[in-house]
């Protein structure tokens, strides 16, 4: 489901699959996009391929059966004056809350999303193969099953019937 949305209409898009990583369990799935992907560096605005990796997330999630938590990260230490932001806690909640607001004008219910907001590199957002971090900021898209173990047999269904 939300794999299929990071597809164009004819084949998958590299340059958008390749801004995320997806990860899945039983009762969940987590979407992470690194923040060079998402964001100028101490910037809250959405960069636009994430933008439209956003859109086709909302798209395949337009049915109303998950709950999304949106966590955004942002790396501690010293913030330019022009920053615009005290501090990393308070450039995480707008980096998901510009996440949020692009997923609730795109369709999404208000009232299935939360927000967190995460500082610093515990935990790391990302980590390269060799389980270094890789950034401190970006965001995370945690899709919530309302049935546990359910959501995940139904998004390998659709996958399933899609892809053959």
């Amino acid at each position: 489901m939300i794999a299929s949305g990071l597809r164009g209409t004819e084949a998958a898009d590299p340059e958008l699959a390749a801004c995320c990583v997806l990860t899945t369990g039983t009762d969940q799935i987590v979407v992470r996009v690194d923040g060079a992907a998402a964001f100028e560096p101490f910037g809250a605005q959405l960069m636009p391929k994430t933008r439209q990796l956003l859109g086709r997330i909302a798209e395949a999630l337009a049915d109303g059966q998950t709950h999304l938590e949106i966590r955004g990260h942002a790396a501690d230490g010293p913030f330019p004056p022009q920053a615009g932001f005290r501090d990393a806690m308070d450039l995480s909640y707008a980096r998901a809350r510009a996440v949020t607001d692009l997923l609730t004008e795109s369709g999404i219910a208000s009232d299935r999303v939360s927000i967190t907001a995460r500082a610093g590199q515990t935990p790391p957002l990302m980590e390269d193969q060799d389980n270094r971090p890789v950034s401190g900021r970006g965001i995370e898209i945690i899709v919530h099953a309302r049935e546990p173990g359910v959501h995940a047999f139904n998004i390998a269904e659709k996958e399933r019937a899609e892809n053959g």
